[in-house]
């Protein structure tokens, strides 16, 4: 979650377990970007997303039938990245949480010689 090559600052976490969750099981990966899409595309909560696909993680890992130590890796992680996103989850309860923009006007940002 805190990369070297990002002078160590962090916001990687997410991409950093999906990929784990890649190499880990496909198919639960699919599971888990799928969850992720439908939670943005209805929401517009990019952070919603995150936690609520890094949930089912372990969920997942259990009706997969993976073992415990999976279970538990999965539950970890899950946990650690429900953590990271603690001031994501109060903006969100306090309804003032950014939403995904699909589309801005810049309209005013060009000379209108332009």
């Amino acid at each position: 979650m805190y990369p070297v090559f990002h002078q160590m600052r962090g916001g990687k976490g997410i991409l950093t377990a999906w990929g784990s969750m890649l190499f880990f099981d496909r198919r639960l990966f699919l599971i888990v970007i799928t969850i992720f899409i439908v939670a943005v595309a209805l929401t517009r909560y990019v952070s919603l997303g995150s936690v609520l696909a890094a949930g089912f993680f372990p969920i997942g890992v259990v009706l997969a039938r993976h073992g415990s130590l999976c279970f538990i890796i999965g539950l970890v992680t899950a946990s650690f990245v429900i953590f990271k996103h603690r001031g994501n989850i109060v903006r969100l309860l306090n309804h003032t949480e950014s939403k995904l923009e699909f589309k801005k006007d810049i309209s005013d940002k060009f000379d209108e010689t332009f």
